[in-house]
């Protein structure tokens, strides 16, 4: 068996080299390990290694906040280059349900549920959907958006299926002003919208819908089915109050 002063003595004799100061390590008696000679050396390596991580962590930061402002000018108008979910904090606090749907996004970074929004034209609407389309987008780090009218979704429809496809299949999809360029009734027109709904529905895929008609009067444009489909899919909110155009 070998003894303790022979492997003291080979320990000696080798001389291992600290490979961060180059000096020798030292053997501890008690606990028959080797030590580091230069614990002070080793913990700058260590703050120098942290530093240059969250440097590199800052940096990502940096990209991927210039992507996601590039995706939101995608999909947004001049007019509301500087929309903000801060904007509309004071109306969230006060709906439930409103509340929940912006809380889980920030909560689970992701987007899993669809929101209607219906009400009268000038209430903020299509402001407060660019303000949830920014929200999503920087709390979820997500690409693929698309915001279109649905009379210009009917166009495509027929003139170009493979982008209409691409559009309904996107990461979020915005619709404004439903019903706007729709006839009463139009059995070809409805079934647009029930493709777009079932296929978002079925592949749990987020959509923001804006409308200016109440959910009754909105059934004679898109029909009962897409009508009943909207309430069983989606979240739908009543955005109250003046029109706040002109001010």
């Amino acid at each position: 068996m070998t003894s303790m002063k022979e492997i003291m003595d080979r320990i000696e004799s080798n001389k291992p080299v600290c490979h961060f100061c180059g000096g020798v390590y030292k053997f501890d008696k008690d606990t028959h390990k080797l030590l580091p000679c230069c614990n002070e050396k080793a913990d700058q390596r260590k703050k120098e290694k942290e530093e240059a991580e969250q440097k590199e962590q800052e940096k990502k930061r940096k990209q991927q906040e210039l992507q996601n402002n590039s995706q939101y000018k995608r999909i947004c108008t001049k007019r509301y280059l500087d929309a903000n979910i801060d904007d509309f904090r004071e109306l969230i606090k006060k709906d439930a349900e409103l509340k929940k749907f912006v809380v889980d996004i920030d909560k689970n970074k992701k987007c899993n549920e669809s929101l209607l929004m219906f009400g009268n034209p000038g209430t903020g609407k299509t402001h407060l959907s660019f303000a949830l389309a920014r929200y999503i987008i920087n709390k979820c780090n997500m690409s693929g958006l698309v915001r279109k009218k649905f009379y210009e979704l009917k166009s495509i429809y027929f003139e170009d299926m493979e982008r209409f496809n691409d559009i309904v299949e996107c990461n979020l999809l915005i619709i404004d002003d439903l019903g706007i360029g729709v006839s009463k009734n139009v059995e070809w027109e409805q079934e647009v919208l029930t493709r777009i709904i079932d296929y978002r529905y079925e592949s749990m895929l987020p959509s923001i819908f804006t409308t200016n008609y109440e959910l009754d009067q909105l059934k004679d444009y898109i029909g009962s089915r897409n009508t009943d489909r909207l309430k069983e899919c989606f979240l739908v909110y009543e955005l109250k109050g003046k029109s706040r155009r002109g001010k």
